[in-house]
Protein backbone atom coordinates (compact mmCIF):
# COMPACT_ATOMS: atom_id res chain seq x y z
CA UNK A 1 0.00 0.00 0.00
CA UNK A 2 1.49 3.34 -0.68
CA UNK A 3 0.09 6.60 1.92
CA UNK A 4 1.01 9.90 0.72
CA UNK A 5 4.30 9.10 -0.99
CA UNK A 6 5.30 6.05 1.67
CA UNK A 7 4.67 2.50 0.45
CA UNK A 8 5.65 -0.64 3.03
CA UNK A 9 5.30 -4.32 1.84
CA UNK A 10 5.90 -7.38 3.63
CA UNK A 11 6.81 -11.01 2.85
CA UNK A 12 7.16 -14.47 3.59
CA UNK A 13 8.31 -17.53 2.20
CA UNK A 14 7.21 -21.05 4.03
CA UNK A 15 9.80 -23.52 3.81
CA UNK A 16 8.69 -25.94 0.78
CA UNK A 17 11.93 -27.61 -0.13
CA UNK A 18 12.83 -30.86 0.18
CA UNK A 19 13.04 -31.87 4.20
CA UNK A 20 11.56 -28.60 5.19
CA UNK A 21 7.56 -29.05 4.36
CA UNK A 22 5.98 -30.63 0.93
CA UNK A 23 7.76 -31.41 -2.05
CA UNK A 24 5.84 -30.21 -4.34
CA UNK A 25 7.31 -31.91 -7.09
CA UNK A 26 8.60 -34.91 -5.47
CA UNK A 27 11.16 -35.39 -7.90
CA UNK A 28 14.11 -35.15 -5.56
CA UNK A 29 14.82 -36.63 -2.23
CA UNK A 30 17.92 -34.41 -1.22
CA UNK A 31 18.46 -33.50 2.08
CA UNK A 32 19.06 -30.48 3.30
CA UNK A 33 22.56 -29.35 4.22
CA UNK A 34 24.36 -26.73 5.61
CA UNK A 35 23.88 -23.27 3.68
CA UNK A 36 20.09 -24.45 2.93
CA UNK A 37 17.70 -21.78 4.11
CA UNK A 38 13.93 -22.72 4.87
CA UNK A 39 11.34 -19.79 6.03
CA UNK A 40 12.06 -16.10 4.67
CA UNK A 41 10.43 -12.95 5.80
CA UNK A 42 11.45 -9.58 4.07
CA UNK A 43 10.47 -6.26 4.83
CA UNK A 44 10.32 -3.00 2.94
CA UNK A 45 9.43 0.74 2.85
CA UNK A 46 10.09 2.87 0.15
CA UNK A 47 8.96 7.32 0.45
CA UNK A 48 9.35 9.27 -2.68
CA UNK A 49 8.11 12.89 -3.95
CA UNK A 50 8.24 15.30 -6.64
CA UNK A 51 7.76 19.06 -5.88
CA UNK A 52 7.95 20.96 -9.93
CA UNK A 53 11.38 20.03 -10.52
CA UNK A 54 12.94 18.55 -7.24
CA UNK A 55 12.44 14.71 -6.54
CA UNK A 56 13.30 12.56 -3.51
CA UNK A 57 13.31 8.59 -3.08
CA UNK A 58 14.61 6.77 0.05
CA UNK A 59 14.16 3.03 0.88
CA UNK A 60 14.99 0.39 2.88
CA UNK A 61 14.79 -3.27 3.18
CA UNK A 62 15.45 -6.39 5.89
CA UNK A 63 15.28 -9.79 4.78
CA UNK A 64 16.34 -12.78 7.26
CA UNK A 65 16.70 -16.16 5.87
CA UNK A 66 16.12 -19.04 8.66
CA UNK A 67 19.05 -21.75 8.27
CA UNK A 68 17.42 -24.90 8.30
CA UNK A 69 20.79 -27.31 8.51
CA UNK A 70 21.15 -28.46 12.52
CA UNK A 71 24.77 -26.21 12.13
CA UNK A 72 23.22 -23.85 9.89
CA UNK A 73 23.55 -20.30 10.12
CA UNK A 74 20.18 -17.54 9.77
CA UNK A 75 20.98 -15.09 6.77
CA UNK A 76 20.24 -11.54 7.00
CA UNK A 77 20.24 -8.73 4.65
CA UNK A 78 20.30 -5.03 5.26
CA UNK A 79 19.53 -2.65 2.41
CA UNK A 80 18.97 1.23 1.75
CA UNK A 81 18.78 3.82 -0.91
CA UNK A 82 18.12 7.31 -1.46
CA UNK A 83 17.73 9.68 -4.57
CA UNK A 84 17.86 13.31 -5.34
CA UNK A 85 17.20 14.83 -8.24
CA UNK A 86 16.71 18.84 -9.26
CA UNK A 87 15.73 19.55 -12.89
CA UNK A 88 17.78 17.55 -15.55
CA UNK A 89 20.25 15.83 -12.58
CA UNK A 90 20.13 13.14 -10.45
CA UNK A 91 22.09 11.54 -7.85
CA UNK A 92 21.61 8.10 -5.37
CA UNK A 93 23.45 5.82 -3.73
CA UNK A 94 22.91 2.91 -2.30
CA UNK A 95 24.16 0.06 0.77
CA UNK A 96 24.08 -3.56 1.04
CA UNK A 97 25.66 -5.47 4.15
CA UNK A 98 24.65 -9.18 3.79
CA UNK A 99 26.56 -11.63 6.22
CA UNK A 100 26.07 -14.36 3.59
CA UNK A 101 24.48 -16.80 6.03
CA UNK A 102 27.98 -17.55 7.50
CA UNK A 103 29.56 -16.37 10.81
CA UNK A 104 33.07 -15.73 9.37
CA UNK A 105 32.17 -13.86 6.30
CA UNK A 106 30.34 -10.18 6.01
CA UNK A 107 30.00 -8.34 2.58
CA UNK A 108 29.00 -4.70 2.12
CA UNK A 109 27.96 -3.07 -1.24
CA UNK A 110 28.26 0.46 -1.60
CA UNK A 111 26.84 2.11 -5.13
CA UNK A 112 26.98 6.08 -6.32
CA UNK A 113 25.68 7.58 -9.45
CA UNK A 114 24.75 10.64 -11.17
CA UNK A 115 22.85 10.82 -14.63
CA UNK A 116 22.27 14.34 -16.35
CA UNK A 117 19.35 14.60 -19.02
CA UNK A 118 18.90 17.62 -21.40
CA UNK A 119 16.61 16.96 -23.95
CA UNK A 120 16.79 13.65 -26.01
CA UNK A 121 20.65 13.20 -24.51
CA UNK A 122 21.25 11.70 -21.41
CA UNK A 123 24.57 10.83 -19.74
CA UNK A 124 25.25 8.87 -16.42
CA UNK A 125 28.14 7.49 -14.71
CA UNK A 126 28.51 5.72 -11.38
CA UNK A 127 30.84 3.34 -9.10
CA UNK A 128 30.71 0.27 -6.91
CA UNK A 129 32.42 -1.15 -4.36
CA UNK A 130 31.92 -4.41 -2.98
CA UNK A 131 33.82 -5.72 0.16
CA UNK A 132 34.16 -8.90 1.55
CA UNK A 133 35.10 -9.71 4.80
CA UNK A 134 36.42 -13.53 5.46
CA UNK A 135 37.65 -14.81 9.06
CA UNK A 136 39.52 -17.79 9.39
CA UNK A 137 41.92 -19.29 12.41
CA UNK A 138 41.79 -15.67 14.32
CA UNK A 139 43.35 -13.75 11.01
CA UNK A 140 40.87 -11.27 8.85
CA UNK A 141 41.23 -11.21 5.08
CA UNK A 142 39.19 -8.45 2.46
CA UNK A 143 38.60 -9.24 -0.98
CA UNK A 144 37.57 -6.51 -2.76
CA UNK A 145 35.50 -5.80 -6.07
CA UNK A 146 35.07 -2.38 -8.07
CA UNK A 147 33.07 -1.23 -11.08
CA UNK A 148 32.76 2.13 -12.50
CA UNK A 149 31.02 3.19 -15.78
CA UNK A 150 29.87 5.74 -18.27
CA UNK A 151 27.57 5.90 -20.25
CA UNK A 152 24.88 7.91 -23.11
CA UNK A 153 21.89 7.64 -24.72
CA UNK A 154 20.13 9.22 -27.54
CA UNK A 155 16.51 8.98 -28.07
CA UNK A 156 15.67 9.21 -31.46
CA UNK A 157 12.14 9.17 -31.30
CA UNK A 158 9.16 7.85 -29.45
CA UNK A 159 10.25 4.20 -28.45
CA UNK A 160 13.93 4.05 -29.70
CA UNK A 161 17.17 4.79 -27.88
CA UNK A 162 20.80 4.37 -28.92
CA UNK A 163 23.58 4.66 -26.35
CA UNK A 164 26.88 3.37 -25.41
CA UNK A 165 29.18 2.92 -22.60
CA UNK A 166 32.43 2.20 -21.25
CA UNK A 167 33.35 0.32 -18.29
CA UNK A 168 35.53 -0.58 -15.62
CA UNK A 169 36.26 -3.54 -13.43
CA UNK A 170 38.84 -4.17 -10.55
CA UNK A 171 38.91 -7.54 -8.81
CA UNK A 172 41.30 -8.47 -6.40
CA UNK A 173 40.03 -12.04 -7.25
CA UNK A 174 41.75 -11.94 -10.45
CA UNK A 175 45.40 -10.90 -11.93
CA UNK A 176 44.15 -8.43 -14.41
CA UNK A 177 41.88 -5.22 -14.53
CA UNK A 178 38.89 -5.61 -16.79
CA UNK A 179 37.54 -3.19 -19.57
CA UNK A 180 34.62 -2.50 -21.82
CA UNK A 181 32.47 -1.24 -24.46
CA UNK A 182 28.87 -1.33 -25.00
CA UNK A 183 26.60 -0.42 -27.86
CA UNK A 184 23.06 -0.50 -27.97
CA UNK A 185 19.61 -0.20 -29.28
CA UNK A 186 16.44 0.45 -27.31
CA UNK A 187 13.38 -0.16 -28.58
CA UNK A 188 9.82 -0.01 -26.85
CA UNK A 189 6.25 -0.84 -27.61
Amino acid sequence: PSFSGVEFGVSYKPDTTTGGGSNLTGATSVPKTDGDYGDAIALGVKYSTTMDTFSLGVSGGYQTLSADAENGTDRDVVVASVSLGFGGITIGGSYKDDDLGDDSQDQQVYNVGVKYTAGNMTFGGGMGVSTTETKADGVTSEAEKTNASVSMTYKLGPGIKVGGGLQFEDNDAEADEAYGIVVGLGLSF
